[in-house]
């Protein structure tokens, strides 16, 4: 008998990153349970894989626009969804949990983290089993800067609220689910669990190992958005010194960036005059990555500079799949530190100008195909995998079915 949970996240009709994965998520449980998704409209249509009840609103972008530009700390609690899109959400998840009939479980995610504010709210009406699952933090998401110690109260008080109220609580990796348990004890260590992203069973069906290249050049990709602290110009300023010191020929290289071009990289590599190997390529669609995939020989991954880094970078997960060797410029203590020294790869910290200097210059002198790493990895993310993971958790907190 399959569970009859309610899935609730008010951007599953929008691509996104956040989308994408926790599709992968619903569709490994897809022999376990039904998939009820409760989402608001958008441009996308769910398949038939889904039991979809579309609600209304919106990102409201002038209101938040507006929230910024008056008091921006008001757009932050938790995020502008709280007063655009929970409202439909709270009356649209009475409707469909009356049309359900039983409700075994429910989940919630975020981003936005006003989502688990709804799963708050249903738990307190109808008392259904609860898994808050977080693909982003909340107050240890270093991008979310309240100006004001009264709002970053409260909003530390509205994580403490979803922590106190759910059943189970899911983050991505150890090293955020450790820092809930140190911050919360007693309150979390019974049902804080870690779940990794995971790839769909079609992948792993379709999965065809990587074939070298025989060329002359050598394609670095960059997928993914840079911006803010998390920049290339680390990379930037390395090509410019191997540049000038000529011991190594660098007319074999080229970078690609996809993604939005970000304004002071593109003008770094028009300063240094490096615009023959950096390629800005721009946003493409979906349905036009996996060429640009297939054609690289390295990955790049960077993330901001911090004490810890607590995010899992969504690119890393097709990265493994289609085994190239992966460099990571990253804080020393970051998931994605853990990920790439577990899969054999390179990790170098921010700012080590000298150690990523080391690996272009071994890279282009070697070559990529010399460079030895867990052609498996990608192994530890199956559908089977996460999906026996989940139902274990969701063992702990349903017990009638």
């Amino acid at each position: 008998m399959k569970y009859n949970p309610l899935f609730i996240y008010p951007n599953f009709t929008f691509n996104n990153p956040t989308q994408k994965q926790f599709e992968r998520l619903l569709l490994s449980l897809e022999d376990e349970c039904r998939l009820n998704i409760l989402t608001r409209k958008g441009p996308r249509s769910l398949d038939s894989h889904f039991n979809a009840y579309y609600t209304h609103g919106s990102y409201g972008a002038k209101l938040g626009g507006l929230l910024k530009l008056i008091f921006c700390d008001l757009s932050f609690l938790p995020d502008i969804l709280r007063w655009t899109t929970n409202p439909f959400l709270l009356r649209g998840a009475d409707k469909f949990i009356k049309e359900l009939g039983h409700v075994d479980f429910m989940t919630t995610l975020s981003f936005p983290l006003s989502c688990h504010l709804v799963g708050y709210e249903l738990k307190k009406k109808y008392g259904i089993p609860w898994i808050a699952i977080f693909y982003d933090p909340w107050t240890d998401n270093p991008y979310r800067r309240y100006k004001t110690k009264y709002f970053r109260n409260y909003d530390a008080r509205q994580e403490r609220l979803v922590t106190e109220n759910a059943d189970a609580i899911i983050h991505t990796n150890d090293i955020i689910s450790e820092i809930w348990r140190k911050r919360y004890g007693k309150l979390v260590e019974d049902k804080v669990y870690t779940l990794p992203f995971c790839y769909t069973q079609e992948m792993i069906d379709h999965f065809q190992p990587a074939e070298p290249h025989n060329r002359e050049h050598i394609i670095m990709s960059y997928i993914g958005q840079a911006v803010g602290d998390r920049n290339l110009q680390d990379v930037i300023t390395v090509v410019k010194q191997i540049k000038e010191e000529g011991n190594v020929k660098l007319d074999k290289l080229n970078i690609k960036i996809l993604g939005h071009p970000y304004a002071p990289d593109v003008k770094l590599v028009e300063q240094y005059g490096l615009k023959n190997i950096f390629h800005f390529v721009g946003m493409l669609p979906q349905e036009r990555l996996a060429e640009y995939y297939k054609e690289s020989d390295v990955f790049l991954v960077v993330d901001a500079p911090a004490k810890a880094n607590v995010f899992f970078p969504s690119k890393l997960m097709d990265y493994f799949y289609y085994q190239r060797p992966i460099l990571g410029i990253t804080p020393e203590v970051s998931v994605t530190t853990e990920l790439l020294k577990a899969s054999g790869n390179i990790a170098i910290c921010n700012g080590d100008l000298k150690a990523i200097k080391n690996y272009f210059i071994t890279l282009l002198d070697k070559g990529w195909e010399t460079i030895t790493f867990d052609k498996s990895f990608y192994k530890r993310f199956t559908p089977e995998v996460t999906s026996h993971q989940f139902m274990n958790i969701v063992q702990t907190i349903v017990k009638d079915v």
